[in-house]
């Protein structure tokens, strides 16, 4: 029968402190895995299945205002028997809707960036997502800083290293990082030191879960992952696709009719 313990308090906080640290190192590699992983493929599918018609659906909604914008200017001008200069009104038109035209380009941007993740062949499969967080988990629990707080220059490297091949899903790297730090003890031991240290260790310990837990939930919440029941609902899905696709035919026509609305202004007033 094992011999009772002389310090059963102490012992019982040093207990918590390890499971403290094993419970932080999960919840940095969940939080890990949300930003490098999950929230860009979440968004490559939402641009492959609704994204881009709404991209479109809002490059022809502000070709609805400026043309009607144009009318307006070309109206006022005809109505003043002024010279309609098209040039003028439409450098004019440029520096009105500046916004839009940067808002364009950045939507743009991030539909262009999402497909190309999407069909770049970085969509990992289930078998190396699993292996991938494996290799990744036992470099956390040996490297990350809030786990180790005496860090030295190699230890440094060596974790800047194992979030960039996590990052870039780089398992041939994480292999051979994990190599690297066999040797090292996958958590730092608890410093043995008065008991008010191991309540102070304890306490900034649960601080740190408790901020992760919130940035965890934030990220989830927050888009695209707060998309992942809509993209799942098939039939949420097509009924949304269906309006967007509504709202662009209607947008189109509604160019169309300003288009010609404008022509005939032009054809029947002097301009340059």
């Amino acid at each position: 029968m094992p011999e009772p313990s002389r310090y059963p308090e102490y012992e019982k906080h040093q207990r918590m402190i390890r499971e403290l640290k094993q419970e932080l190192a999960a919840l940095i590699l969940e939080q890990h895995e949300l930003e490098f992983h999950t929230r860009k493929a979440a968004e490559a599918e939402y641009m492959l299945k609704l994204g881009s018609l709404e991209y479109k659906a809002f490059e022809l909604n502000c070709k609805v205002l400026r043309l009607r914008r144009k009318h307006e200017l070309i109206s006022a001008a005809v109505k003043s028997r002024e010279l309609i200069e098209v040039s003028r009104i439409d450098a004019q038109l440029v520096t009105e809707f500046n916004a839009q035209n940067e808002k364009l380009s950045e939507s743009i941007g991030w539909v262009n960036e999402a497909l190309a993740h999407r069909f770049s062949g970085n969509i990992l499969s289930e078998d190396t997502a699993v292996e991938l967080r494996s290799l990744y988990a036992v470099l956390l629990k040996k490297l990350h800083p809030d786990l180790h707080p005496v860090q030295n220059e190699e230890t440094e490297k060596l974790f800047s290293a194992a979030v960039e091949a996590y990052r870039n899903a780089d398992v041939s790297r994480l292999k051979a990082l994990c190599v690297s730090v066999e040797d090292r003890k996958e958590l730092m031991d608890v410093t043995v030191g008065s008991m008010d240290n191991l309540l102070h260790t304890e306490q900034q310990l649960q601080g740190m879960i408790g901020t992760l837990r919130k940035a965890i939930g934030a990220i989830k919440n927050s888009w695209p992952c707060n998309q992942k029941d809509l993209l799942e609902d098939e039939e949420r899905l097509w009924e949304r696709s269906g309006a967007v696709i509504g709202r662009i035919t209607e947008y189109r026509k509604t160019c169309g009719d300003l288009e010609k609305r404008l022509a005939e202004l032009l054809g029947r007033s002097v301009w340059i």
